[in-house]
């Protein structure tokens, strides 16, 4: 058991000094800490605890917390990242955006520039390639 662990048990234990900790530590901006103290308001009830949990386990998951599963509002829900990447996005918008010229213009001009660019954002360039070497 590790040292957040220790201070989510004592906190549920009834132990106030480590409920502060607890609190302190996920004030912070410490992750594990925001996690068990979302743990903490979870199991213990009360009239805020659902509000209190939601904030503190999406403040958690933005500070980098990754668990396998988390518990939102009593329903397990899984946390793989489904989100659309900026790169993709800006793919398709070369993609689209260059054929949309070429029709615009009754296929005078080819925009192949674009779309061969957008292929080239989905197909090579990643999420962490930003440019700089």
């Amino acid at each position: 058991m590790d040292y957040n662990e220790r201070l989510l048990n004592e906190s549920l234990q009834g132990n106030s000094d480590s409920l502060k900790e607890l609190k302190f530590n996920a004030s912070s901006g410490n992750p594990v800490s925001q996690y068990n103290l979302a743990q903490y308001y979870l199991k213990t009830g009360g009239t805020d605890s659902n509000k209190d949990y939601t904030y503190w386990i999406e403040k958690a998951i933005k500070n980098g917390y990754n668990p396998d599963h988390i518990q939102i509002e009593g329903v397990e829900k899984e946390t793989k990242k489904t989100e659309i990447s900026n790169r993709t996005i800006e793919g398709f918008i070369w993609i689209i955006g260059g054929l949309l010229l070429t029709i615009a213009t009754g296929g005078y001009l080819i925009f192949s520039g674009a779309i061969i660019y957008g292929l080239y954002i989905l197909l090579f360039k990643s999420d962490n390639d930003d440019g700089k070497k």
